[in-house]
C-alpha cells in the first residue's frame, strides 16, 4: 500500500498505512542491546552535516552536497553501539546549558533555565510532556551530557555557565538515581572559540557538583575530556570545525 502524505501543524510527513512481504516471509522482532543511553546535546549530536564530508578535499562539503544530516550516523549512536545500549537522542541545533539561542532555531529552550523550569528542555519530551516518568520507568544505563559549545553566545556568563551545569547534574542525579553512569563530556578542544573560558567554565561547575553534599559520594557522573588530545583526530582530517561530518569520524 503506497504511504499517504499528511499534514498537522504545518508539518508534512509520511503515513505508512501497511506493508506488502513476500508469500511465506515473516517479521523478525528486533533484539535490543541490553543497556539504554540518554544522549543530551547540540548540532553536532544531532548529526548536522554528518554526510557531507569529502574525503579526498579533506574537509566538510562533499559530493553528497551541502546541507546532509543524519542522526543515526552522529557520534551518539557510535557510542551507544560500543557500549551495548540503545539511544535516545535528545539533541537540537544551537542548544546550550544556558544560551537562550536554540529558541532561534524551532522553539527549542536550553537545557536548564535557572528559576524557570517551564523554560527547560532536560526534563521534557515536549512542551506538554514530562520526560521524568520515563527516566524513572526505564532508568538509563548511561546518561551523556555533550552540551557547552553553544554557550560561547553572548548571552552566557561563565559563572551563568557554571552554575547551570551543577544544577543540572544535581538535578539529573536526583531523576535517575545513584546506578547510572553520567558521562559529563567536554566539548571538542579545537572547535571551540574561546576554548580556555569555555572549559574553565565547565569544570568549575563540575567541581562545584563534586564538592556539594551528593556529588562529594557521586562515583558515577565521570568527565569525557575530548580536549585537548582528540582535537588531534580533528585536525589530522583537515582544519578545526564543529561540523559533525569531522566529529563523526572519530
Amino acid at each position: 500500500m503506497a504511504p499517504q502524505i499528511k499534514s498537522l501543524g504545518g508539518n508534512t510527513f509520511f503515513l505508512v498505512t501497511g506493508i506488502a512481504s513476500d508469500p511465506g516471509s515473516a517479521l523478525v522482532p528486533p533484539k535490543l542491546r541490553p543497556g539504554r543511553m540518554l544522549v543530551f546535546g547540540d548540532s553536532i549530536s544531532e548529526g548536522t552535516n554528518a554526510q557531507n564530508y569529502d574525503l579526498s578535499a579533506g574537509r566538510c562539503g562533499g559530493p553528497y552536497g551541502l546541507g546532509v544530516s543524519s542522526s543515526t550516523d552522529s557520534w551518539a549512536f557510535s557510542f551507544a553501539e560500543a557500549l551495548g545500549a540503545e539511544l535516545s537522542l535528545a539533541a537540537f541545533a544551537a542548544q546550550g546549558y544556558a544560551t537562550r539561542n536554540s529558541y532561534n532555531y524551532g522553539e527549542v529552550p536550553p537545557l536548564l533555565t535557572l528559576g524557570d523550569p517551564t523554560a527547560s528542555a532536560w526534563d521534557k519530551i515536549s512542551a506538554s510532556a514530562s520526560r521524568l516518568p520515563y527516566l524513572i520507568r526505564v532508568q538509563p544505563t548511561y546518561v551523556v551530557q555533550a552540551l557547552g559549545f553553544n554557550d560561547q553566545n553572548a548571552d552566557v556568563s561563565p559563572s551563568l555557565l557554571s552554575n547551570t551545569v551543577t544544577s543540572w547534574l544535581v538535578a539529573a542525579r536526583a531523576a535517575i538515581g545513584q546506578e547510572p553512569t553520567i558521562f559529563f563530556v567536554l566539548p571538542f578542544g579545537s572547535v571551540l572559540r574561546n576554548a580556555n573560558a569555555t572549559r574553565g567554565a565547565l569544570l568549575k561547575g563540575f567541581v562545584a557538583y563534586k564538592a556539594s553534599p551528593g556529588g562529594a559520594d557521586d562515583a558515577c557522573t565521570l568527565i569525557l575530556d575530548l580536549y585537548p588530545d582528540a582535537q588531534l583526530g580533528l585536525q589530522g582530517l583537515g582544519a578545526p570545525t564543529a561540523e559533525s561530518c569531522m566529529a563523526h569520524t572519530l
